[in-house]
């Protein structure tokens, strides 16, 4: 085939996953001549942007590597002449020097202030001045306090207690921060401006062109990685996690944030992120995983929420977490658009095989929105099965006999596909990866027992019953030690070595998101919580 300035583009998409001598021969000639050519438009070069990001992300040599990194410093030297002034068009497409509109959370916002290459404004907040003052009149110092009962408009209370356009968002940013404690309060509050930012840098390394972390050199593909024994691959042991010195760790964590951020994305733990919980896997085939929890004030009380960003060569590719309880684990994976037509499946099981290893997770669910529920492109991407290839099955029964006998068509015909409708009530059910039998409580079945103490000994007086069951137990208050003190008193656990293994639990729940999860292991092997299965 002959490449031409007319053809190169779309002879490069057609061969990006393919890896046999020819199209790997046809995308490093579509590269020379696109290099020699104009840039696509601005309607389309985010779209070439990506498939520049996917080569480099699955590199068949290093001609490839240095090719397409000329060619995305090129559409980053573009870009840069018109920085002051960026295209409308390129809005929160993370491409260099564009902006990213969007609203962000408080405490995200306190560490975007923190950088100093990070520019944000306030593109508009709300247009009740009540809410301004509302909110000023529990924060500020008492002798400034009287500025909020005038009826004075955002832009007057602004002026009167002389805060410039410049210092507006630093300063509601600081006033909130006296809330620290109370993080609940704190988001009402901040979400009741209604603040819409814009987010840019004047220096290229905020951009999804180069928001990157890797530690060893490219690996380079001789295909497509489809088939591949999933099971033996959860079982094969994890090299430890790397030993990263200071500057790496904050590298890390700036990289995974940022690449939410150029996204006008956001996820708790990539927000309140704990940096002592953060380890980092360097695994096969150039991909890497950084798991993390979350600082105390924003921990789950029984469960540990824990996310994860996986790197391909350096570019984060997927992000998610798992919501964590003994050896349950609910998952959910969300993989960059940039990225997809990969190795999405072994990503996934990649995934799955470190929180299996580093939790002793056994069984793994999946809510039915990651496979299609109020979600068509999951329905008609067919993402249910999907999971199904690799071990997910339904949780409801009647739904598990109806996959299996779609799943026989499927093999007797290979052009048959499964109706929409049938693909819609599989989001009927949750889907569970079942490694090992499990029989354990969930949080929810908890729930059943503290109600039914809470209407019967405390007559559905919350405060008594959680101030009887901390002085039982002679625990300290915390949202980990009221929900397990609540739970001990539910269940009737006397025994002075559970009890102790609880106070145990709920010191570590702070401090260790790693220790809390083997201490939990061995109390929900307690014969009283066994009996709740």
């Amino acid at each position: 085939m002959k490449i031409t300035g007319k053809n190169a583009l779309k002879v490069l998409q057609e061969n990006a996953s393919r890896f046999d001598p020819e199209s790997c021969r046809l995308k490093n000639e579509c590269l020379e001549t696109l290099s020699k050519s104009p840039l696509p438009a601005l309607s389309r070069l985010a779209g070439y942007h990506d498939l520049l990001l996917f080569l480099l992300a699955h590199p068949h040599n290093s001609q490839t590597v240095t090719q397409t990194e000329k060619e995305l410093a090129r559409i980053s030297s573009q870009l840069s002449k018109h920085k002051n002034n960026p295209s409308s068009q390129l809005e929160s497409s993370g491409l260099p020097f564009t902006h990213v509109v969007t609203s962000f959370s408080h405490d995200i916002l306190a560490w975007i202030l923190q950088q100093k290459e990070l520019r944000v404004d306030i593109n508009s907040m709300t247009e009740n001045a009540d809410e301004l003052n509302d909110l000023l009149k529990l924060t500020l110092p008492s002798l400034e306090r009287d500025q909020t009962s005038f009826g004075y408009d955002a832009n007057e209370l602004f002026e009167n207690l002389q805060v410039n356009t410049n210092q507006k968002l630093p300063f509601l940013i600081a006033e909130l921060s006296t809330y620290h404690n109370h993080p609940v309060l704190k988001d009402y509050l901040f979400e009741k401006l209604a603040l819409e930012l814009k987010l840019w840098s004047h220096k290229s390394s905020f951009s999804r062109s180069y928001n990157r972390f890797s530690l060893r050199p490219f690996f380079y593909h001789s295909e497509i990685l489809k088939k591949f024994d999933h099971r033996s691959l959860f079982d094969t042991a994890l090299p430890e996690a790397t030993n990263l010195t200071g500057t790496q760790r904050e590298q890390l964590v700036k990289t995974i944030r940022c690449s939410l951020l150029l996204m006008a994305r956001e996820t708790d733990p990539a927000t309140y992120l704990d940096e002592s919980s953060l380890r980092y896997f360097e695994l096969e085939r150039g991909i890497a995983i950084a798991i993390y929890g979350m600082t105390e004030t924003r921990q789950l009380p029984l469960e540990s929420y824990v996310g994860y960003t996986l790197f391909k060569n350096g570019f984060p590719s997927a992000y998610g977490g798992a919501w964590v309880f003994g050896k349950r684990a609910l998952f959910g994976m969300n993989i960059f658009e940039s990225f997809r037509g990969g190795e999405s499946g072994y990503l996934m099981c990649q995934l799955l095989r470190t929180y299996r290893q580093v939790f002793s997770i056994s069984n793994f669910e999946v809510e039915p929105y990651q496979f299609g529920k109020n979600n068509p492109d999951g329905i008609r991407s067919g993402a249910f099965w999907f999971y199904y290839r690799f071990g997910f099955r339904p949780m409801e029964p009647a739904l598990k006999k109806l996959a299996e006998s779609e799943q026989k068509k499927i093999a007797a015909k290979k052009e048959y596909r499964s109706p929409y409708n049938t693909m819609e009530r599989f989001t009927e059910s949750y889907i569970n990866l079942e490694l090992e039998p499990l029989q354990q409580a969930s949080v929810a079945d908890f729930s059943v027992y503290i109600s039914a103490m809470m209407a019967g000994k405390f007559k559905s007086n919350r405060a008594l019953a959680i101030e009887h069951c901390l002085q039982k137990f002679n625990l300290p208050k915390t949202n980990a030690t009221v929900e397990f003190a609540l739970v001990a008193n539910a269940l009737k656990i006397t025994d002075q070595n559970t009890i102790d293994l609880i106070r145990e639990l709920a010191a570590a729940k702070a401090k260790d998101l790693y220790y809390y999860q083997q201490l939990l292991l061995r109390l929900l092997r307690h014969p009283a919580f066994k009996a709740l299965t």
